[in-house]
Order: C-alpha cells, then structure tokens, then sequence
C-alpha cells in the first residue's frame, strides 16, 4: 500500500512537465499512448511514493522501531520497481 500522504509531489509534476508529450506519442495508436501513459504513472508512483507498512495485529511485546522498519523492508524487498 502505498503511501499517498508522503508522496514527492512537486517532483512528480515537474517529471510530468518535462515530458514532450507530442513527441512522445507521435507516432503511437490511442491504444499504444494510453498504455504507455499509464506505465509512467506507474513508475513514477513507485519512484515518489513511499510504501506504507503496517505491522501484523498480533501484539509483539519486543519489537522496537528498529526491528520494525526491517520488517517493512522485508516486505518491500520482492517488488519490482519500474
């Protein structure tokens, strides 16, 4: 999940300013532009957004901070970044 409230915003926008959209898609079907479009977003989602991690419910007496963000990068290690 990721988490929106800590998004890079003003980066993200300035990526999306920097983009020649017409030459991008020149030479591209709507189908080709639309699916192009939507993997930016999407690795610009994964670049600029961290991800929210959220421990099990199980109450863990001994788990500090510390132990807990590496759970989180546990969590996070296996995905694919674009």
């Amino acid at each position: 999940m990721f988490d929106y409230s800590k998004a890079d915003g003003v980066v993200m926008k300035r990526e999306f300013q920097a983009i020649s959209w017409q030459k991008r898609f020149s030479k591209m079907t709507v189908e080709e532009c639309w699916v192009d479009f939507t993997d930016l977003i999407e690795a610009l989602k994964w670049k600029h957004i961290p991800i929210k991690c959220r421990l099990n419910k199980i109450k863990q007496t001994n788990l500090d901070d510390k132990q807990g963000a590496k759970g989180c990068e546990a969590q996070t290690t296996g995905l694919q970044q674009i």
